[in-house]
């Protein structure tokens, strides 16, 4: 299968996992069939492959590796600094040395301002739930 029909369906598959029904829909139709195979767990994995990919690319090259998200759709393009600020943020994968030097780039200056609220937030959030 050429490598542009793989791009494709791979795109395809991140636009039908962002509609909220669709795992659900996914897991009751076909996971609980007895002669499907499970398309839940192999979606999850392909999923996790690329976030795995794009987390490595990113504590090599940071800028490679939010690239890469974008270009799989697992990152919006132009970059939501929200989005962005999260996956840094929840990603126990990422270097934080490369985390610091990437939002602290001038160019980033927006992202960084993202990062510190989505940071706050979640320390407020902690301890509201603890």
């Amino acid at each position: 299968m050429p490598y542009e029909m793989k791009e494709m369906g791979l795109e395809a598959l991140v636009q039908l996992w962002r509609i909220p029904s669709f795992v659900t829909e996914l897991y009751i139709n076909y996971d609980c069939d007895f002669y499907c195979s499970n398309l839940f767990e192999d979606l999850t994995k392909l999923l996790s492959k690329l976030l795995i990919t794009g987390t490595e690319q990113f504590n090599q090259k940071p800028k490679k590796g939010i690239q890469f998200l974008q270009e799989k759709g697992l990152l919006s393009d132009p970059l939501d600094t929200k989005q962005v600020a999260q996956w840094l943020r929840e990603n126990p994968r990422l270097d934080k040395k490369m985390i610091g030097e990437y939002i602290s780039d001038r160019k980033n200056m927006e992202l960084l301002d993202s990062f510190v609220k989505y940071y706050k937030m979640s320390i407020c959030c902690h301890f509201m739930y603890h």
